[in-house]
């Protein structure tokens, strides 16, 4: 890239692989992984006369393109707990999404996520512990 600042990362989202090119600590553009010919070295596959080779640039789903949306809009700054909702005792899930919520901090939110994943784990088993990842 030029001397313009600007710094490019990749990624691999649910959409499939992007390129995020940051400036000044701020995602300015999100766009599908595309490559020029002589920016790398291909591999070729010849199976009963047909050639197989990756594609130079990649298909992006129409969600990969809001990726720097999800980034900047209804972001959490920082950890907050539902006013309602105690961890030892009274959790109230009939008010999910109608409490308010207030600012804790990062050491208390470290310390209700230990909690609660270890009270998962002993309650439903480890499968209850799950990270989805797209492997694109």
């Amino acid at each position: 890239m030029k001397e313009t600042g600007e710094k490019r990362y990749t990624s691999c989202t649910t959409a499939g692989p992007v390129f995020i090119t940051v400036k000044d600590k701020k995602i300015i553009r999100v766009e599908p992984m595309q490559f020029e010919e002589e920016e790398f070295r291909t591999w070729k596959v010849e199976v009963n006369g047909k050639s197989y080779s990756p594609l130079p640039k990649w298909p992006l789903l129409p969600w990969g393109h809001t990726a720097k949306k999800w980034v900047y809009e209804n972001r959490v700054e920082y950890p907050m707990k539902r006013v309602d909702w105690d961890p030892d005792g009274e959790r109230n899930p009939e008010n999910r999404g109608k409490s308010k919520y207030v600012r804790i901090s990062w050491d208390e939110a470290y310390d209700l996520l230990t909690k609660e994943i270890t009270r998962l784990k002993d309650k439903y088993g480890t499968g209850a512990i799950f990270s989805g990842f797209s492997a694109c």
